[in-house]
């Protein structure tokens, strides 16, 4: 893999991480989808970042069960659909002033909720 590539993914999964950390303090914002976007970027780019995240003893669980058995438990699920819905009707009620981008977040956030809700809920 080349330099440039390797080290953008090393940024975007550790700037993903991050937001998944700060998330962790925040109760409505789930982290889940934060690790599992910088494991996806640390696995194309760094065994190293890779193991640490999915051995670590409280970021690790989440990540390893949603690899592992392709789930989420019904809290992480909850928060992930309201948290996408919030965000995309605010962003089209008050940021969005164009059609299709309002559009494209409604069917952004369906998708989204789809996904989610057909994955395997964990106990």
């Amino acid at each position: 893999m080349d330099p440039v590539r390797r080290g953008f993914l090393i940024a975007a999964g550790t700037l993903s991480l991050a937001v998944g950390v700060i998330a962790l303090l925040i109760p409505v914002v789930p982290t889940t989808p934060f690790l599992l976007v910088a494991a996806a970027c640390y696995i194309r780019s760094s065994q190293r970042f890779y193991s640490w995240l999915i051995n670590h003893r409280w970021l690790g669980p989440p990540v390893r069960a949603y690899r592992e058995e392709k789930g989420m438990t019904l809290w992480n699920k909850i928060l992930t659909i309201a948290t996408f819905w919030i965000a995309n009707l605010v962003t089209a009620l008050f940021i969005a002033k164009v059609l299709w981008l309002r559009i494209f977040l409604f069917a952004f956030a369906s998708f989204m909720t789809w996904h989610v809700a057909r994955l395997k809920t964990l106990r």
